[in-house]
């Protein structure tokens, strides 16, 4: 791990703590000595200030090294199709800056579509494409971004990974 990723690292430990709790303290997450280990505390204390019980918090120093599928909602996102994959894009870069081997159906399919003049917008077409990355992904992070819960595509993955018995993880917008 590099020094920059670390910095980043601690900076999303501290961000996502004064979000889950207005401060940051030993009190208020579990004590690690490992940044990995402390970027997942911290995403265990802002599911927990959630209090959204059917929620489980993200564990990302288990998916290190795993096939990561990244759900992110976009065809109706609220800032637009190009910022839909630009952030998808974001927090993927994040992830794999981590370790973990994420793969964004978002961030890929947005430019090839664009690209090869493809209907970015045919639900259909874009599950098929899909499949074989849900098949091959050891796991599934949903990144909780605007629309999240209405993104019949992220439902449906989620629903996929589920009936596979794959771990399906969610992340809080903004700590990628």
């Amino acid at each position: 791990m590099t020094n920059q990723t670390a910095a980043r690292i601690a900076r999303g430990y501290d961000e996502a703590q004064k979000g889950a709790t207005g401060i940051v303290t030993k009190e208020n997450t579990a004590y690690c000595t490992n940044p990995l280990e402390q970027y997942a505390a911290a995403f265990n204390a802002a599911e927990a200030a959630n209090d959204n019980a059917d929620i489980h918090p993200a564990e990302l120093a288990g998916l290190v090294g795993k096939a990561v599928y990244v759900a992110t909602p976009y065809t109706k996102y609220v800032h637009g199709h190009d910022a839909a994959a630009y952030d998808a894009a974001e927090v993927t870069a994040r992830l794999m800056e981590l370790g973990i081997a994420a793969f964004s159906p978002i961030a890929h399919a947005h430019q090839v579509a664009r690209v090869g003049r493809l209907n970015k917008i045919d639900a259909d077409f874009w599950q098929r494409m899909d499949a074989p990355w849900v098949r091959l992904a050891e796991a599934c992070v949903v990144v909780k971004m605007p629309g999240w819960e209405e993104s019949a595509g992220v439902q449906h993955e989620i629903a996929e990974f589920r009936a596979a018995g794959k771990p399906v993880v969610f992340m809080a917008w903004g700590m990628g």
